[in-house]
């Protein structure tokens, strides 16, 4: 499909189905909602999601807090049931996830590898031949 769409038959293609779906005329415009309707999603302006969307959403964006995890006092105050458990020796891992969210997402990644390396030292005994931990 790639190489199609960089020939010249592929180009007029792409323009013409573009130029078919185009919201600047009448046509256009309903041939672009009749495709749209047809998708398994539905588009919805965000705010209207509450009262739109009849399914379960990830989040919403009013109902989210946000933590300074780039402070160490809030990082280790955030992480701290974290490095209990783990320094217990009752969880091996984390998974975080959207860490693309934060501000320094590959800091904060290498900060808690660091921060679990540490914590490493303090497990039962038998436990840290079983772990293992990956390059960030």
């Amino acid at each position: 499909m790639k190489e199609y769409a960089a020939t010249a038959e592929g180009k007029q293609a792409i323009d013409a189905a573009v130029q078919a779906h185009s919201g600047d005329n009448p046509v256009g415009r309903d041939r672009l909602h009749r495709l749209l309707e047809r998708q398994h999603y539905r588009l919805a302006w965000w705010r209207t999601a509450a009262d739109k969307v009849n399914w379960r959403r990830f989040f919403d964006v009013s109902t989210l807090g946000g933590m300074r995890v780039e402070c160490p006092e809030v990082f280790e105050a955030s992480h701290a049931l974290i490095f209990r458990l783990f320094t217990e020796g009752l969880i091996d891992g984390v998974r975080i996830d959207h860490v693309d969210g934060l501000a320094e997402p590959r800091e904060y990644c290498q900060r808690l590898r660091g921060r679990l390396e540490e914590l490493a030292e303090h497990r039962p005994e038998n436990l840290n031949r079983l772990l293992k931990l990956g390059p960030v």
